[in-house]
């Protein structure tokens, strides 16, 4: 809402507050009666704008699993493609969402048993990259034999293009995951107990080209 509305809104509920009050006099309106008429007049004149307010203020608050700029730039990418299979996108974003929440509680230091949290963190992190993954291979399947017809090889590069989102998300939930696993491995040296172990994470395997599976990573 910029400095020109607002004036306008002003000048607007300042003259019907004049007429309200004119025809007040005229009319012998009881007090009550006017002050309602105000304040219904005040409701009608601003209605659009605080419509308007906050449905800016809705569509700033960006879900929990838009965890940096990254990852928000990453996934509004992978979005695009939602339309190839709607379940898949949602189930990616479902896992995804779960990771998060993973990955929010392992930052609390209060957390004591979280060996096994870890564990489902880097689940749900692959789950997620295979569901948004398996988008581009619905999209080569379903176009294939059309490409060949007629030329028309765009769902390869859907393909190309989703394979290199999922790559990069990977890695942005990879990195979340390694730093998380120092600093808890440096709490497990500190403190050295049966309900936590060291973390070992190993580096992300290359997908086997000679795999059956469609999952990125296995």
């Amino acid at each position: 809402m910029n400095f020109f509305s607002i004036e306008l809104n002003k000048e607007k509920l300042l003259y019907t507050i004049i007429l309200l009050f004119i025809l007040a006099i005229l009319c012998n309106m009881h007090i009550n009666f006017l002050v309602g008429l105000i304040v219904i007049s005040i409701i009608v004149t601003n209605y659009y704008t605080f419509n308007k307010n906050l449905d800016t203020i809705i569509k700033e608050k960006e879900p929990e699993y838009i965890y940096n700029p990254e990852i928000r730039r990453i996934l509004k990418k992978i979005k695009k493609y939602k339309k190839i299979s709607l379940y898949n996108y949602k189930k990616g974003i479902e896992y995804w969402a779960q990771f998060i929440k993973h990955v929010t509680m392992l930052d609390d230091p209060k957390l004591k048993n979280y060996n096994l949290y870890f564990d489902n963190a880097y689940h749900y992190l692959v789950s997620s990259v295979n569901m948004f993954n398996s988008l581009g291979v619905s999209s080569y399947d379903r176009k294939y034999i059309d490409g060949m017809k007629y030329g028309d090889y765009q769902s390869s590069k859907d393909m190309k293009n989703i394979t290199e989102l999922c790559k990069e998300l990977y890695k942005e939930g990879y990195s979340l995951l390694y730093n998380i696993s120092l600093k808890l491995n440096k709490r497990w040296k500190q403190n050295v107990n049966n309900h936590n172990k060291e973390i070992v994470l190993d580096y992300p395997q290359p997908r086997d080209l000679k795999s059956t599976s469609y999952d990125f990573f296995l």
